[in-house]
């Protein structure tokens, strides 16, 4: 009979078709939950890496381990930068800081003392100095460009000249001293 034989094949379709749909409910359970580690791990090292720019220190990286081996490399290049970064932002403080302390030493002893510090463009044009007024009594304006020049003693004039060629053929700093007009007209 037609109904004995369909009953024959339709029992197990319909446990072909249950069990498939547990399998497909299962593997969509399964992606779901794969998709949503990744996602999460990816938004972490996202927002990790905007921080990595940012002047503040960025929070602490809470991407998990994936067990996906890009992620997880990505994961630690990330940390390998913020150390590296880290490193060089307390590099260029210490600069920085040192910087000022010498800027702030030499004005100092600049300001006290006998000792004249002045920044020149490669010509020997004056563009700024400290100590000029208190050494020769005249203004820091008027020692500007060439005009520091006027107060030298004359006899000194050429041992500048020469020592100034050196240290711009050698790229280096000018130490140098010299005789100037103070402001009793002694030298």
């Amino acid at each position: 009979r037609l109904e004995n034989f369909q009953a024959s094949w339709l029992l197990p379709l319909r446990a072909i078709i249950l069990g498939g749909g547990i399998a497909l409910v299962l593997a969509l359970l399964f992606s779901f939950r794969l998709s949503r580690r990744l996602v999460t791990a990816v938004q972490a090292l996202t927002g990790y890496s905007r921080q990595l720019g940012q002047a503040s220190p960025p929070t602490a990286l809470s991407a998990p381990l994936t067990g996906v081996n890009e992620l997880d490399q990505l994961r630690h290049d990330l940390q390998l930068t913020e150390d590296t970064l880290h490193q060089r932002q307390q590099a260029t403080a210490a600069l920085a800081g040192e910087l000022e302390k010498r800027q702030r030493r030499y004005r100092t002893i600049a300001g006290v003392g006998a000792l004249v510090f002045w920044e020149a463009d490669s010509q020997g044009a004056m563009r700024s100095t400290t100590g000029w007024a208190t050494l020769t009594g005249r203004t820091e304006a008027a020692a500007l460009g060439h005009g520091w020049e006027d107060s030298v003693h004359p006899q000194d004039l050429p041992v500048i000249a020469s020592t100034w060629a050196v240290s711009i053929a050698g790229n280096t700093t000018l130490d140098v001293e010299f005789r100037v007009a103070s402001g009793q007209q002694q030298w």
